[in-house]
């Protein structure tokens, strides 16, 4: 049952923080008002600015900011135990994320719907500007370039996902014609829409589709395949695809969710399993002794310390600096009314948080699970082997201790490796424990596992557009009016990285450099948290509430990105080119973001102390500051 109180726990602190916090930072801080026009009206064009329904932009939102981070981060963040993860996500969220977040939409909103960058210019500095933008651009490129890649893989991997995926985007694009240009009721077709895509999701269990070998490497098809689709998604009107898209994969996302909880409940009363005794609270050699685990096995032994890791492991459901372009790249520009971006912003966050508390569940309490069937090899499940039979016999015969031994046994067979490991196969965790709360309901456990990876595909896919469309919005700022020449930049540039050769594969130079966005996201975090206080404080408003989550956000990813530098720069790597080798690279790119984040960390901080409140902002005045 303690999965259940905590699962219940968790929420019930959410829905008191949207009321109570949430709605102070609206009324107190930022005084959202409906009297003033937003940039979606003033600059309506049709094609990036478009007034938007709240509940459709929250979908939009929501899709465009969870993608795989959620799930991800959470699942391999369990590798140190369940409760600093759950402590991470539920605290982090409410007080640093959706702060983030709900403020970064706020003064982007504000302010034309401009990026941070452009913002930053208008408080602090160009030079800051120059400096952010450049640490957007590559960011962004580098999220193109590995979404491309891990998505491009789940296709090979899951060829039953293929069909539903690709088959969303038509289905997206006339549910979004009805709503926008027949002004039709979004709500039946997108219902209608999420049964059409479990209808898909069966079809593909039955027809799974596979590139013929006669194409090539389908590696570098599928990422030729999803950057041409990028090119067409963010230059395509934001009505026509991204938002019914997003708001579809929401919707699917609110009924797996739904099926997840009620799994939870149902597993919970039939005391199939239970989050204390299925994994260590935290993991330590003390706390496993009992399963006959020591120093030398593989979940200790390769373990990083808990500060500074577990905080950028676990950034999308806690505090994300992606959040922060998405909120001023797209969403800022389709806000229909200022009060729409308390649940867009401040809520959309917490339902991420929602997400991640999810994973960590079913990373636990789900993977300890022992189903009855026998395993049938799935790409994306650890399936259970003739000793997890023998396990689960034992477990519905034992008393209480035993069934907590046979739970902890089983969570050690898919925790107790190397964290590279995890790092590697950490979606399939989910998507094993998810299938477990699922089939308890019901549903085939086949079926389960295929909702639960067309709904990995489906975000990676997301995230995706979703940051190709970014990236053309700050290439244009950068000074590329044309929309399509902007575009064709960005794919440019993403497939350069991830179609470049590299001695260990296809596509592997954009995962060569994935431990560097980890602590870059969480340092654009901390550097949009800066210009965030510079805002507030110039509109007369206190800024205490931002301090702690600023030094928090501040001292974790430097500490992170310093670890990495000193790993990288003393331990042998791969020849990229010459004696220059992989590490080379990273430690190069490490310094000089660094570097980076220290000058503008400066500015922002000299122009704090030296900021003077120009006037209060109330209700009552229908004008921005002058920011």
């Amino acid at each position: 049952m303690s999965t259940l109180f905590v699962a219940i726990a968790a929420f019930f602190g959410y829905i008191l923080a949207y009321n109570l916090y949430g709605k102070w930072l609206a009324k107190k801080i930022y005084c959202l008002d409906d009297n003033r026009a937003t940039p979606a009206h003033t600059l309506q064009d049709d094609v990036d600015y478009a007034p938007t329904r709240s509940f459709v932009l929250i979908g939009h939102h929501f899709a465009a900011i969870a993608g795989t981070g959620p799930i991800v981060g959470p699942a391999i963040a369990v590798f140190w135990g369940w409760l600093p993860a759950l402590l991470w996500v539920v605290f982090g969220s409410i007080f640093i994320g959706a702060v983030h977040d709900f403020s970064t939409l706020v003064i982007s909103m504000r302010n034309d719907g401009k990026s941070v960058a452009d913002i930053a210019k208008s408080l602090v500095s160009t030079r800051v500007r120059i400096l952010f933008l450049l640490l957007l651009c590559f960011t962004l490129t580098l999220v193109v370039a590995v979404f491309c890649t891990i998505t491009a893989g789940v296709f090979i991997n899951t060829p039953q996902s293929v069909i539903c995926v690709w088959g969303s985007l038509p289905l997206a694009m006339i549910i979004g014609y009805i709503n926008y240009k027949l002004k039709g009721n979004i709500v039946i077709p997108a219902l209608i829409g999420v049964v059409i895509l479990y209808f898909l999701i069966w079809l593909g269990i039955k027809y799974p589709v596979s590139l013929p070998a006669s194409w090539g490497d389908p590696q570098k098809i599928w990422t030729y395949f999803l950057l041409a689709y990028c090119f067409f998604a963010s230059t395509l009107p934001v009505w026509l695809l991204l938002q019914p898209r997003d708001f579809i994969n929401s919707c699917q996302l609110y009924v797996a969710l739904a099926a997840l909880l009620i799994g939870m409940v149902v597993i919970s009363f039939l005391g199939k399993t239970d989050l204390i005794q299925a994994a260590p609270a935290v993991v330590s050699v003390e706390s496993l002794a009992s399963d006959g685990v020591t120093a030398d096995d593989p979940i200790i032994k390769t373990a990083q310390p808990i500060l500074p890791w577990l905080f950028i492991t676990i950034a999308c459901g806690a505090i994300s600096g992606f959040h922060a372009m998405v909120a001023s790249g797209t969403t800022s520009k389709q806000i229909n009314k200022e009060t729409d971006a308390l649940p867009i912003g401040y809520g959309s966050m917490l339902m991420e948080g929602v997400l991640a508390i999810i994973v960590i569940l079913a990373c636990t309490a789900g993977v300890a699970v022992i189903g009855k069937e026998s395993a049938q090899p799935a790409p994306a499940a650890v399936a259970a082997d003739n000793a997890a039979e023998t396990e689960n016999a034992a477990a519905e015969q034992a008393p209480a201790d035993s069934q907590a031994k046979a739970l902890r046994a089983h969570w050690l067979k898919s925790y107790n490796v190397s964290l590279s490991e995890i790092q590697n196969k950490a979606v399939p965790r989910f998507i094993e424990g998810g299938g477990r709360f699922l089939e308890t309901i019901g549903i085939p456990f086949a079926y389960a596992m295929a909702m639960m990876g067309v709904l990995v595909a489906s975000f990676a896919a997301t995230t995706l557009d979703c940051a190709t469309r970014l990236q053309r919005y700050l290439i244009q700022e950068l000074g590329v009016k044309n929309m399509y020449f902007a575009t064709c930049i960005v794919v440019f540039f993403g497939a350069a990285l991830a179609c470049m050769p590299s001695p260990t594969g296809q596509g592997a130079i954009g995962m060569m450099l994935w431990p560097v966005f980890g602590a870059t996201n969480q340092i654009l975090a901390s550097l949009t948290l800066s210009i965030i206080m510079i805002f507030v404080k110039r509109s007369g408003k206190p800024c205490y509430f931002l301090v702690i989550p600023l030094i928090i956000m501040t001292i974790l990813p430097m500490w992170a990105m310093i670890l990495n530098m000193v790993n990288w720069i003393t331990t042998p790597g791969t020849s990229v080119c010459g004696p220059i080798t992989n590490n080379h690279v990273l430690f190069a790119m490490g310094l000089a973001i660094v570097c980076i984040q220290l000058w503008i960390l400066v500015e922002c901080l000299y122009t704090l102390a030296h900021t003077v409140p120009q006037k209060v902002l109330d209700a009552k005045e229908p004008d921005a500051p002058n920011a």
